[in-house]
């Protein structure tokens, strides 16, 4: 049988989502938009977090680091930024 359910949504972004990752302890998630922007957030508060501006171009790849202090991101401007995901700043 489908049990699929919504646990929750997380508006933030101006444009379409292309990707989002959860943290190995499954506590953030991180995604990247058309709208250039990397957003983090608490999954069990369903907050964001912060916000990492930086890219001149949609971001179409994010994930964290596996002890989650990290998060990186690859967008259509050809750059793979490294953020710190305590400190919101880039690498």
């Amino acid at each position: 049988a489908d049990t699929e359910v919504e646990v929750c949504t997380l508006p933030g972004h101006s444009g379409g989502v292309y990707s989002v990752a959860f943290s190995s302890d499954g506590k953030r998630a991180v995604s990247g938009s058309e709208d250039m922007l990397v957003k983090i957030w608490d999954a069990d508060t369903e907050v964001e977090v912060c916000t990492l501006p930086g890219h001149s171009g949609g971001v179409y790849s994010v994930a964290f680091s596996s002890d989650g202090k990290r998060a990186v991101s690859g967008s259509e401007d050809m750059l793979v930024k490294i953020w710190d995901a305590d400190t919101e700043v880039e690498v």
